[in-house]
This record gives C-alpha cells, sequence and structure tokens, in this order.
C-alpha cells in the first residue's frame, strides 16, 4: 500500500519523482520509436524509459560485439542536426538519454519536435 502511494504521480514526493519522469520517459521512448519507424530507419530501442537510448541497426543487439553492425554515422547526423536545432544529446549512440525532474512535458514534446525533423534532414 505505501508502494501505491509513491507511484500516485500526481501525489508523490521523492522517489515517486522517478515514477513522474519514467511516464515522460516511456512517452519520448513510444515517440522516438515511431518517428525512426515512419522514416523506415532500422532501429532498437534500449534501456529504462529514465537512462534510455536507440541504436540505428538491421540486426538485433544482444551483446556488445552487436555494436559492430550499428550505423553510428546515421546516429551522429541525427544528433548533429538535434543540436542545430536547440536539443543536445551525447553523439555516441551507446551513451544513454537521462531523464532528470526538469524534463517537462512541454520539453518532451519540444525534443520529439526536433528529432522529427532531425530525422527528415538526416535523410535528405
Amino acid at each position: 500500500q505505501a508502494e501505491d502511494g509513491i507511484r500516485d504521480v500526481e501525489r508523490s514526493r521523492g522517489l515517486g519523482d522517478v515514477y513522474k519522469r519514467q511516464v515522460r520517459g516511456q512517452r519520448l521512448k513510444q515517440g522516438m520509436d515511431k518517428v525512426l519507424t515512419e522514416a523506415n530507419l532500422p532501429h532498437q530501442m534500449c534501456g529504462h524509459p529514465n537512462i534510455q537510448g536507440f541504436l540505428i541497426t538491421e540486426r538485433k543487439v544482444e551483446e556488445v560485439r552487436d555494436l559492430a553492425h550499428s550505423d553510428d554515422a546515421m546516429y551522429e547526423n541525427i544528433m548533429n542536426h538535434m543540436f542545430d536545432r536547440g536539443v543536445w544529446a551525447e553523439n555516441d549512440p551507446r551513451e544513454p538519454w537521462f531523464l532528470c525532474a526538469s524534463h517537462t512535458d512541454e520539453i518532451i514534446d519540444e525534443t520529439l519536435n526536433v528529432f522529427q525533423d532531425s530525422v527528415k534532414a538526416s535523410l535528405k
């Protein structure tokens, strides 16, 4: 029952903030997955919603050696376009995207819009 109070994203404090970020992180993760799918870019989403990432790859990554099949150049191109549009994420696809309490719904929306524009620009 105590856990129910922690998971209540409207009333929770402290540890509950982790769950608030998880909801936003899941929305970001699903949104990026949708953008990449609609762009016909083969990819794999990875990680917990609060510490997530993705790889541009046609092969499922199950161990570190599989990273050799990731299209790091395309990933970096997308990240460079995002940076040019005001959103900075690490250029290395092995580095996760961390969410914090400052990431509001508005910031998630802006990030998804910039991500979509950046994917489109990278495919030109």
